[in-house]
């Protein structure tokens, strides 16, 4: 049993990547801001690392910026994620060890709390650059969220991505790190607030009624999506606004999955600005609200519209004009208005519907257990993703679409699109 003395009491973490479905960070344990800042500013670059730019290849996987990372002697691909404080990774080799706080209460997105071990790496490298003695996270990334980390090792937090400074290409797919700050040489600077275990940004947000409202919103690239994710306290601002409603389980972690929530998406997009005064840079954004949100949340697609230097030694951005077109998958008019997903003993069941003409006269409830999609059946499916992707082919190609229930029933979907309703202000 792992030893409560060396484990760290009550403190916020985000960690994204357990909460990717409802998009609202989970909640780890620690016991107090000395503990917390001791843990995430442990480890340093090598000296001989200090005066070293080096350009370093990404990818980007399933909407996340991935990139290699030398750990224990071998490459292996990592998320780049400012939402959670610590890094991650899925095992641990000879050359890590107990670190002095051996271990973390973790509170997944379902409520469950575990455990998770802490373990000391004495080197890394991110291309040419060495780090020394980082503290991971040991979790194993194919018990995560219906496996679908499985393909990554794990993920860098602020406890390394602030220790150096990072330029992002998206046009060519690579990133330059360096020790030194980068120069605005024709790019918009906005700086960010750091709080320790996050970073956050105000977004300025226009309403068509022309007020607009600014709320502070955690930036979180292992959070996927172009969509703002606002906490549930802002439902009123959006008053009158034309939305269409999704209920359905409220998050995954890693004991299984949780509670619902109802979930509005505003039909149009919004203009959303950030910067001094929120007038800096500008971006069309979807508007999310969730009756489970507690926090305002933006994902990496929102700052992949542009190219961007991140500064970690000045907590500021420097925004640069993109060449190419973000992908803007995801965006079908028309939609089967239900999703799924795999749990590792049931298989495949609902995990949320969209109001739809589909299901006007069908019962079909949360979590019922499904037996095919389509010509699939649970094992065609890798994970979570891939059942997405299936979905938005066939609707993209205007097919019918048969379930097979659990239970026998059948139901055939075609791509229609959602309801919409107008926002009384007082759904949650």
């Amino acid at each position: 049993m792992l030893s409560t003395s060396k484990c760290l009491p009550k403190w916020l973490v985000y960690f994204s990547l357990l909460a990717i479905i409802i998009h609202i960070p989970a909640t780890g344990v620690c016991q107090n801001t000395k503990g917390l800042f001791k843990l995430i500013s442990s480890g340093y670059i090598d000296p001989v690392s200090l005066n070293i730019t080096d350009t370093i290849p990404i990818e980007i996987d399933k909407d996340w910026i991935v990139l290699k990372i030398k750990v224990d002697d071998k490459l292996q691909k990592f998320i780049w994620d400012t939402g959670t404080a610590y890094s991650t990774i899925n095992s641990v080799g000879s050359s890590t060890q107990k670190a002095e706080i051996d271990h973390v209460d973790f509170t997944d997105a379902v409520g469950v709390k575990s455990a998770l071990p802490l373990y000391n790496v004495s080197k890394l490298s991110i291309g040419n650059t060495v780090f020394h003695d980082i503290t991971f996270m040991l979790l194993d990334t194919r018990t995560v969220a219906g496996g679908i980390l499985s393909d990554f090792s794990g993920a860098i937090g602020l406890d390394i991505i602030d220790k150096i400074n990072w330029n992002f290409n998206f046009d060519k797919n690579f990133v330059v790190i360096s020790s030194n700050s980068f120069e605005i040489k024709g790019g918009k600077l906005v700086r960010y607030a750091n709080y320790i275990s996050y970073d956050a940004i105000g977004v300025n947000i226009d309403l068509p009624s022309g007020k607009s409202f600014r709320p502070l919103a955690l930036i979180d690239f292992g959070l996927p999506g172009s969509s703002l994710y606002l906490s549930k306290e802002y439902l009123n601002k959006l008053q009158g606004l034309k939305a269409e409603r999704n209920y359905g389980s409220g998050g995954v972690g890693i004991s299984g999955i949780g509670g619902n929530q109802t979930t509005y998406t505003i039909v149009d997009s919004l203009n959303c600005s950030y910067g001094p005064s929120g007038k800096n840079i500008n971006i069309k954004s979807k508007i999310m609200i969730g009756s489970e949100n507690k926090r305002t949340v933006i994902g990496n697609k929102f700052f992949r519209q542009y190219n961007f230097a991140r500064n970690s030694t000045q907590s500021s951005f420097i925004f640069y004009p993109r060449v190419s077109s973000l992908d803007s998958s995801g965006t079908l008019s028309k939609t089967y208005g239900i999703s799924f997903n795999i749990h590792p003993d049931s298989g495949l069941y609902v995990m949320s519907m969209t109001d739809n003409p589909n299901f006007k006269n069908k019962i079909v409830r949360i979590h019922d257990l499904v037996e095919k999609i389509g010509d699939k059946e649970v094992r065609d499916f890798k994970d979570l993703f891939a059942i997405r992707d299936y979905l938005s082919k066939s609707s993209a190609q205007n097919k019918a679409l048969r379930i097979l229930m659990k239970n026998g029933a059948t139901y055939t979907l075609y791509p229609l699109p959602n309801d919409v309703t107008a926002i009384t202000g007082s759904e949650f």
